[in-house]
């Protein structure tokens, strides 16, 4: 994660599309399996092949979580899901505190961004990842999320004010 000048530059490396049995049986190694996950299936209004929810495993593996997840509403839905897992990825490490702020940074950005159909409670909740300056940089199979996200587009709708339109005048 690249910290410049109090701007922290998330990198989240994305794999997919796997079956929610595949990525619970790909998914479990104490070690490295942590991040980001994003599962697609069928909406009732939006139709297939749409971004239901985004979500985070930070402190137990992302296996667990599909596994929740499958017992709790998957096997219910009405169509086979697709999942993609991101995760972090660059040179420098950093320390677990960090870690936890940027996963809950990024998660929370991705889904007031994204909006999926069912991530309701973080969606309506004002962003509390303004505080600093991220740019979230998303790489590889990332589906239908956008190559970048950053707070900058959410501090800009947040303090616009149409009064200060640059005026032009001729001369």
């Amino acid at each position: 994660m690249n910290s410049t000048m109090n701007l922290n530059i998330l990198k989240v490396y994305w794999q997919g599309p796997f079956s929610i049995e595949d990525a619970i049986g790909e998914f479990g190694d104490n070690v490295t399996d942590y991040g980001f996950y994003q599962i697609y299936g069928t909406h009732n209004v939006n139709g297939a092949d749409n971004l239901l929810y985004i979500g985070k495993s930070q402190n137990n593996i992302l296996k667990y979580r599909f596994e929740s997840h499958k017992k709790n509403w998957i096997d219910d839905e009405p169509s086979q899901i697709t999942v993609y897992v991101g995760r972090f990825f660059d040179d420098d490490k950093p320390e677990d505190k960090t870690w936890d702020e940027y996963i809950d940074a990024c998660e929370k950005m991705l889904i007031y961004h994204c909006q999926p159909s069912y991530n309701v409670r973080e969606k309506y909740i004002k962003p509390s990842f303004l505080e600093k300056e991220y740019i979230i940089l998303n790489i590889g199979r990332r589906h239908k999320l956008p190559a970048e996200i950053s707070t900058f587009y959410f501090k800009a709708t947040e303090t616009f004010n149409h009064e200060k339109f640059w005026k032009y005048e001729t001369q």
